[in-house]
């Protein structure tokens, strides 16, 4: 059942009993709160990704080295039909390398890429997110994203820009989903080993943070 909370706070100003003069007139103050449906978000394995494990002698010493790619899946549901988007927050941003981002993910700029985490010689690598095999409503959607909510572009990468929203769509604006899905690609890559600490084993290591918004 949709059902949509609505709170009303009226007050009214009169004169009390007992003061020498009656007012002639009376202010009436009205607020609504109006929250949409609520939707859910997730993802796979607990939102976990492990990469394969690489050897130091496997890695370029000058050069940034791909890491490859693995996926998950990202899940929402909704509980009626509502126009939604995702944002994406950075928790490692200070990180990321922007001799990997290219090498990461073709194209991509450091603006759309996430960090990898520090040795004691500096930031280790980064990794993009590119958005595949989307579906809204049982049926084939893809994605497009806007910074203003006004003006949409084909998004094919999930950006952590601040106040970026990505949405499904079937044409040129936000899809009202009841449900979504996504598979998040994750393309990471790693700087050369000269500018890495091989002291020791070295922890690459992401964490982003995706959050809905309501259209």
């Amino acid at each position: 059942m949709n059902t949509k909370l609505l709170t009303l706070a009226l007050v009214a100003a009169a004169a009390s009993a007992g003061t020498a003069a009656a007012s002639n007139s009376a202010t009436l103050d009205v607020s609504v709160t109006i929250t949409p449906p609520a939707c859910t978000i997730d993802l796979d394995g607990n939102g976990e990704v492990v990469l394969p494990q690489v050897m130091s002698k496997d890695l370029s010493a000058t050069a940034p080295t791909s890491l490859g790619k693995a996926e998950i899946g990202l899940n929402v549901t909704c509980i009626a039909p509502t126009p939604i988007a995702m944002r994406v927050t950075d928790n490692e941003a200070s990180s990321v390398a922007a001799a990997a981002v290219g090498t990461a993910f073709a194209g991509a700029t450091v603006a759309q890429a996430y960090g990898l985490g520090t040795t004691p010689k500096g930031n280790i690598g980064a990794y993009v997110l590119a958005l595949k095999s989307g579906t809204a409503n049982n049926a084939s959607a893809s994605f497009i994203a806007s910074q203003d909510g006004v003006a949409w572009n084909a998004a094919s990468v999930l950006q952590p820009v601040p106040g970026m929203s990505t949405a499904w769509t079937t044409g040129t604006a936000p899809l009202e989903v009841l449900s979504a899905q996504a598979t998040l690609e994750i393309n990471a890559a790693v700087v050369g080993t000269n500018d890495l600490d091989l002291t020791s084993a070295v922890n690459a290591s992401g964490s982003a943070t995706i959050e809905l918004f309501y259209l």
